[in-house]
């Protein structure tokens, strides 16, 4: 994985994280607006687990 790709799961991962409690849709839904990919592209992100390099 590239790493300017690896970047920006980083970041949606912490944007996630950083959300208060709500249910997964909307949060999704929520990340996919702010990052510009889709919510299925979101949840592919989120449950991928990539240790920090």
């Amino acid at each position: 994985m590239r790493p300017t790709t690896k970047k920006r799961h980083q970041a949606v991962r912490d944007a996630f994280n950083a959300l208060p409690p709500m249910p997964a849709m909307k949060a999704y839904l929520r990340l996919s607006e702010q990052f510009g990919f889709s919510d299925d592209h979101i949840r592919r992100i989120l449950r991928k687990k990539h240790p920090p390099n």
